[in-house]
């Protein structure tokens, strides 16, 4: 009778044991999913941030060949490097920005 209890034991810890090797490979697995997942994440940011800097210095190269356009007779560079700042704080620079844009 012990040794049928001794068995039977053995027999749950095994089923314990493969039930822990399943959970951890199915969290090995959905590890794997996160890093996949976050791989994506990291390009699409990637390839945000690089539309962002694309639309910046576009900005800056639009603003300085349509200087002239604007009623600024000075500060250039600041203006064309601090155009988004400006654009959103300043209602005479976003008129100003939108002149220089139209050329």
């Amino acid at each position: 009778m012990i040794w049928l209890g001794k068995a039977i034991g053995f027999l749950h810890n095994d089923r314990l044991l493969q039930l822990l090797e399943c959970f951890r490979k199915w969290s090995d697995r959905q590890w794997i999913d996160r890093v996949k997942l976050s791989d994506k994440v990291n390009d699409m940011a990637k390839l945000l941030l690089l539309g962002l800097i694309a639309i910046y210095i576009g900005g800056v190269v639009k603003f300085w060949r349509g200087f002239h356009r604007t009623n600024f007779s000075q500060g250039r560079v600041y203006l064309a490097l601090l155009w988004p700042v400006l654009v959103l704080a300043n209602r005479s620079y976003r008129q100003n920005f939108q002149r220089a844009l139209k050329g």
